[in-house]
C-alpha cells in the first residue's frame, strides 16, 4: 500500500456565476468544435467517471487496482481531446494552501479549485486521485452533455439577467412579413412593442414602421442567457449563430414561449380601461354631501358601536345606519329615504323627547336647528311620498340628489354620540 499523505485544502467560496463560466469557457476552448462521435464519447466518458466514483468511495485503495482503469481512461483521453486536457487528467494541480485563499487567474487552476472543492479533506492520496478524475471526468461529461450551458443559469435572477425575443407577423402588400427584435430588456420592450400595441398605434421596429392593423400576430420568447452563450444554446439546438449567419427566428422560437403572459389583446385593453373610468364615475357619483362614498360615514357607526348604555340599545339604529349605507351604494334609493326616516323616528327619546319634530324644534341647539328642520320637513314629507303615493300612469323615480340627507344625519348622529356620552349611565 503506498505511504498515507494528508490533504487538507481549504478552498474560496465558488459561486454558481463561477461555475456557469467554467462550464463555458471549457466548452468553447475544448468541446465546441469537436469531432468525435457524441453519442459514443458521452457513454465511454460515463463508464469512465464511474469507475473512478467507485474507487473514491473506498476508504483504502492498492494502487494496482486502478492500474488498468488509468490505461483505459488516459488512452481514451489523449486519442479523443485536447493534450492540455490529458495532462490536467494525470496529475492533481498542485495548489498550497496559502495560494488558496488568493485569487487564481489561470484557467486550470480555477477549474482545479472547483474539482476539488469535493474531496478537500481526503486524506488518502490514492483515494484523492480516483476522486479527482472522477470529478475532472464527470465534469468534462456534463460539460459535454449539457453544451457548456451549466444548469445554474436557471437561478440567475430575472431583473439582471432576463431578456425578451420578440416576432412580429404583419401583411404589407397583399404579402406576410416578419420583423424580429431578439434579446431585448423588459423595459425596451415594454417601451417600444408593448406601448403601442396596446394603445393601438403604429409601432417601429429594426427601423421600420408597422402599422397596427397590418399586425397579424406577436410572439414573445425569453431567455436568461448571456450574449456569449446562445452559441452554444444554438449549437445544442440544431441552428447557426455565428458572425456571419444568425437564424434569429429560430432561436426566438427554441426560447420559452411567454406571449401570453405579456401580450395582452389591445381590444381588452381599451374595455378595462373603459371599466376603470366607469368604476371611476360609479365611485365619484356615490359621493355624498357628508363627502363619503358612504352614506353613512364608516367612523360614525363605529363610534356608535363602542357606546354602550343601561338606558338605550343602540343596536337597532346601529342596523338601520348599516342598511342605509347599503340601499345607497345599490342605489336602492325608496329604501334610503324609508330608512332615513326610520332614524328620525327611532331616536327622540334620546333627547328625552315624544317626537323627532318636539327635539328639532324645542331642545336642539340653536347652531344645528336648520339641519334637524330639513331632516323633520324634507326627508319626512319625501319619505311619506314615496310610502303613501299610488301608483300614477307617469312615475318620476327619485335619484342621489332627491334623498341625500347624508350630511343632515351626520350631523344627528354626532349629537346622538354626545348625548349619550354624557350621560352618566354611560358604560365602556
Amino acid at each position: 500500500m503506498d505511504e498515507l499523505k494528508k490533504i487538507n485544502f481549504e478552498l474560496p467560496k465558488i459561486t454558481f456565476e463561477d461555475e456557469i463560466s467554467k462550464w463555458k469557457e471549457f466548452y468553447l476552448k475544448y468541446l465546441y468544435h469537436f469531432k468525435g462521435n457524441r453519442n459514443e464519447v458521452l457513454a465511454k466518458l460515463q463508464t469512465l467517471y464511474q469507475g473512478y466514483q467507485i474507487f473514491a468511495n473506498r476508504k483504502t485503495l492498492l494502487s494496482s487496482e486502478t492500474v488498468k482503469l488509468d490505461i483505459e481512461a488516459e488512452d481514451f483521453i489523449k486519442k479523443q481531446f485536447h493534450k492540455d486536457i490529458f495532462t490536467n487528467f494525470s496529475k492533481i494541480p498542485e495548489v498550497k494552501q496559502k495560494s488558496l485563499s488568493q485569487d487564481v487567474d489561470n484557467f486550470w487552476g480555477k477549474l482545479g479549485l472547483i474539482i476539488l472543492e469535493s474531496f478537500a479533506h481526503i486524506s488518502n492520496e490514492l483515494i484523492a486521485t480516483a476522486n479527482y478524475r472522477f470529478q475532472f471526468l464527470k465534469f468534462i461529461y456534463d460539460c459535454y452533455y449539457n453544451y457548456g450551458l451549466h444548469p445554474n443559469i436557471t437561478k440567475r435572477e430575472h431583473n439582471i439577467f432576463g431578456r425578451y425575443n420578440i416576432v412580429i407577423e404583419f401583411s404589407e402588400n397583399r404579402k406576410t412579413e416578419k420583423e424580429t427584435k431578439p434579446y431585448l430588456k423588459k423595459k425596451d420592450l415594454e417601451d417600444n412593442i408593448l406601448r403601442a400595441w396596446e394603445n393601438n398605434i403604429d409601432l417601429t421596429i429594426n427601423g421600420r414602421i408597422i402599422k397596427h392593423k397590418n399586425i397579424k400576430r406577436i410572439k414573445a420568447s425569453y431567455t436568461l442567457l448571456k450574449i456569449d452563450e446562445i452559441p452554444l444554446f444554438a449549437q445544442k439546438h440544431g441552428f447557426s449563430w455565428t458572425n456571419q449567419l444568425k437564424d434569429i427566428e429560430t432561436f426566438i422560437n427554441t426560447c420559452p414561449d411567454v406571449t401570453d403572459q405579456i401580450i395582452k389583446n389591445p381590444k381588452l385593453k381599451a374595455l378595462d380601461k373603459k371599466k376603470e373610468l366607469e368604476n371611476k364615475a360609479e365611485i365619484k357619483q356615490l359621493e355624498f354631501k357628508n363627502q363619503s362614498i358612504s352614506y353613512i360615514d364608516i367612523d360614525r357607526i363605529s363610534e356608535l358601536k363602542n357606546l354602550k348604555n343601561k338606558k338605550f340599545d343602540l343596536s337597532k339604529l346601529i342596523q338601520i345606519c348599516e342598511e342605509l349605507n347599503n340601499a345607497a351604494i345599490s342605489k336602492s334609493y325608496y329604501s334610503v329615504s324609508l330608512l332615513g326616516r326610520a332614524v328620525i323616528d327611532h331616536i327622540p327619546p334620546i333627547f328625552g323627547c315624544k317626537n323627532f319634530s318636539e327635539y328639532a324644534n324645542n331642545k336642539s341647539a340653536k347652531s344645528i336647528k336648520s339641519t334637524l328642520l330639513n331632516l323633520e320637513v324634507s326627508l319626512r314629507n319625501i319619505s311619506d311620498n314615496h310610502i303613501h303615493s299610488q301608483i300614477k300612469q307617469k312615475e318620476i323615480t327619485p335619484n342621489i340628489k332627491q334623498i341625500d340627507f347624508s350630511n343632515d344625519l351626520d350631523v344627528l348622529l354626532g349629537e346622538v354620540i354626545r348625548e349619550i356620552s354624557a350621560d352618566n349611565n354611560v358604560t365602556t
